[in-house]
């Protein structure tokens, strides 16, 4: 039943509508035009097996249900950068000892001062803590992204993990 040009002739006819409901949720141009695109992508690689009655319908499901996707994959990364966040400055704020201090004193330290802090990083460490930390990025990802050395980027992040730690001390300390 399906085909390459029943599939063209739905993205002649109906892309238009696709677009409408991607962009209705989505609101962004752009990321609507690349959702549609997906779309008929993945009706060209999988056609549906099912007869569709409403063909209308059907494409206005599965475009909001692939726009649903990206949402939820979007919050899902907006909550991993914000744990990620956590854990570095966690990280940085390891006492000498091992301890931590007690849990409200600990909260004090807002994501804010951490992202304020690491705007203060020389340019070099500022790009290698937010790709690495923040981005998720390896380090060999980075060096091919920067073009800093690995032993570069490993210095840099070093530097702006202790550049961090003195700079949230201090905030703690006033």
């Amino acid at each position: 039943m399906w085909n390459n040009v029943t599939i063209t002739e739905l993205f002649i006819h109906f892309r238009h509508l696709v677009f409408g409901v991607c962009f209705k949720y989505l609101k962004d141009e752009e990321k609507a035009k690349d959702a549609v695109m997906s779309i008929f992508e993945k009706l060209l690689s999988n056609p549906p097996e099912e007869e569709i009655r409403n063909i209308k319908n059907w494409l206005y499901t599965i475009s909001k249900n692939h726009c649903l996707l990206i949402l939820r994959h979007e919050g899902t990364e907006k909550r991993y950068k914000a744990n990620k966040a956590r854990e570095l400055e966690a990280e940085i704020m390891e006492f000498p000892s091992g301890e931590y201090p007690d849990n409200a004193s600990f909260q004090t330290i807002s994501e804010q001062r951490l992202h304020q802090a690491v705007d203060r990083l020389k340019k070099e460490q500022r790009i290698c803590i937010i790709s690495f930390y923040f981005e998720d990025y390896s380090y060999q990802e980075i060096v091919d992204h920067t073009g800093y050395s690995y032993d570069k980027v490993k210095s840099y992040i070093q530097n702006g993990k202790r550049n961090l730690k003195i700079m949230l001390e201090d905030v703690n300390d006033r």
